[in-house]
């Protein structure tokens, strides 16, 4: 998703309850998967154009002004003016990330659907898709039209039942994703398991050879 995230890099570990805790560095960007990774792939000269969740009033005039010197463009994005838009609050401790925010709310109204459709002509256009699997049923149907169009993509945090991960390139798991997820069984094993699976490769943040220590 494309959302506000302030993240706060703690002087020492993540403070225990009912304690204190210094705050080092703090800073207000574009964050949440798609945000973060559209800065990034920016960063490196590629242009890139994001689609799925709406903006809100809170989130959108700071968006469009961070991104718009950038190779980023928001053309296809909705602005949602009854609705707040994603935030979240990152605290950065010595080897741990904690994420604080309100995203069981926007899920939580069923009549309310605050993202965009699956749009087939951006996906005819890509290069590669970035595909964040949380708008559930539109993501899929992306997944769909990735795959009619040839179009590679990435995912991050799906079930592995899910069609989005099964039709992926790429997918990346996280370790909070795991746990939440699958913490009956043994990670390495889980990962081992999709190895021989055709055209996919796998990466778990979290499992001790790969991506052990990336935040």
């Amino acid at each position: 998703m494309t959302l506000v995230t302030t993240s706060f890099r703690l002087a020492a570990a993540f403070a225990r309850c009912d304690t204190y805790c210094e705050i080092a560095e703090s800073h207000r960007l574009p964050g949440g998967e798609t945000g973060t990774c559209a800065v990034v792939l920016a960063g490196l000269g590629l242009p890139v154009h994001l689609d799925g969740n709406f903006l809100g009033r809170n989130t959108c005039p700071e968006l469009v002004s961070y991104f718009a010197s950038s190779r980023i463009s928001l053309d296809l994005i909705t602005y949602g003016p009854d609705f707040e838009g994603l935030e979240n609050m990152v605290f950065i401790g010595e080897r741990t990330r904690t994420a604080l925010g309100r995203f069981g709310d926007v899920f939580a109204d069923k009549s309310l659907r605050r993202w965009n459709s699956a749009n087939e002509k951006p996906k005819q256009r890509a290069a590669v898709v970035g595909l964040d699997p949380f708008s559930f049923k539109e993501s899929a149907e992306v997944a769909r039209l990735c795959s009619k169009h040839a179009v590679k993509y990435a995912t991050i945090d799906c079930r592995l039942d899910f069609e989005v991960r099964c039709l992926s390139e790429v997918d990346v798991r996280s370790e909070e994703f795991l746990r939440g997820n699958y913490a009956d069984q043994d990670f390495e094993s889980l990962w081992l398991a999709t190895l021989n699976e055709p055209r996919r490769q796998r990466y778990d943040r979290g499992i001790r050879f790969i991506f052990r220590d990336i935040i």
